[in-house]
C-alpha cells in the first residue's frame, strides 16, 4: 500500500510538471505569433515560412 501511495504522488508530480511545461510553451508560442503579427519586419518573413512549410506538406 505504501508503494501505490509513492508511485500515485510521483506520477501526479509527474503530471503537473507536464503541465507546467505545456502551459508556458503555449503562452510563449501565443506571445511569439502576436509579436509576428504586429511586428511588420517579421511579418514578410512569417509569411515566407509559412509558404516553405506548406510546400514542404504537399
Amino acid at each position: 500500500m505504501k508503494q501505490h501511495k509513492s508511485l500515485y504522488i510521483s506520477l501526479l508530480s509527474f503530471f503537473l510538471c507536464l503541465v507546467f511545461y505545456l502551459w508556458i510553451y503555449v503562452s510563449n508560442f501565443s506571445v511569439f505569433m502576436y509579436l509576428s503579427v504586429f511586428d511588420l519586419s517579421l511579418f514578410d518573413d512569417r509569411e515566407e515560412k509559412d509558404i516553405y512549410i506548406i510546400e514542404r506538406w504537399v
